[in-house]
């Protein structure tokens, strides 16, 4: 039955099409990918925004400004494949209100992951970072895979009170690539005050009992995270943000600003 009226929504749509048509539409007929000798049609073709549609009579309308988008997409996936000199050149060809895409690509060389040297780290060991960042020697090297996973190495630290760490990651690229890694864990940071914002004073002791941390404890990012879990289960707030605001005169103090906004009744009906 599902199946039948599907079927029937696509017929309209075919019929309007051709009674109402778009002139000023520009189908996309073909996407033609030269070039790539490592990364096959198949793996490419899905990433892209700017390809045919599978429908008969209904090609995708073209879009110059996603068309560089895909071309910006094509390169990263070459990066994050250890090509990192790739070239793209993005063309196209209308004709008869369709269009024609061609990519042509130069690889260039594709660099591995040979070695990684970690300096000034504390609380993670070694392998717990090349974990994270996703660094395996003999691998090819994924920089865009490095970008993606650095906030969530500084999480790592915060579970460990180091909420101010810096973290400078060197790629060291010759025939194959050296990364480098200095890190910077900085002191244990110690919540000084909560100060509560976007309620009455009166409802403070409502928050105040449901978060996992107090002044003088060590901010842990995990009894932060649930503390604002608990505080969006109560069903009393819109908005739940928490803020650390580092104390003046002080390397390892943070006041937690807490930030609400409260349901207004039509928002609970």
């Amino acid at each position: 039955m599902i199946r039948k009226i599907y079927l029937i929504l696509i017929s309209c749509f075919l019929v309007i099409s051709f009674v109402f048509p778009n002139e000023d539409i520009i189908r996309i007929n073909s996407v033609t990918i030269n070039g790539s000798e490592s990364i096959s049609r198949g793996e490419l073709i899905p990433l892209l925004r700017q390809r045919p549609s599978k429908f008969l009579f209904m090609g995708a309308a073209f879009n110059g400004r996603l068309l560089k988008m895909d071309a910006l997409t094509l390169k990263n996936y070459f990066i994050s494949k250890g090509f990192l000199n790739i070239r793209i050149n993005e063309t196209f060809q209308i004709i008869d209100d369709y269009v024609d895409i061609h990519f042509n690509i130069i690889e260039g060389k594709q660099y591995f992951l040979s070695k990684v040297d970690i300096v000034g780290n504390e609380s993670l060991s070694n392998k717990e970072i090349k974990s994270i960042l996703g660094l395996k020697e003999g691998l090819p090297f994924n920089s865009v895979l490095i970008r993606e996973r650095i906030t969530e190495l500084q999480r790592q630290f915060e579970s460990y009170s180091k909420l101010f760490s810096e973290i400078d990651i060197n790629p060291i690229i010759t025939d194959s690539v050296n990364v480098s890694i200095l890190i910077k864990e900085g002191q244990d940071i110690v919540v000084n005050k909560i100060f509560i914002e976007g309620i009455d004073l009166i409802d403070s002791s409502k928050v105040l009992r449901e978060l996992l941390f107090k002044p003088g404890d060590y901010y842990l990012i995990n009894n932060i995270d649930n503390s604002k879990e608990r505080l969006k289960d109560s069903g009393l707030y819109s908005l739940v943000n928490f803020i650390p605001a580092k104390v003046a005169d002080s390397d390892n103090l943070v006041n937690i600003i807490i930030s609400l906004n409260k349901l207004k009744q039509r928002e609970w009906l």
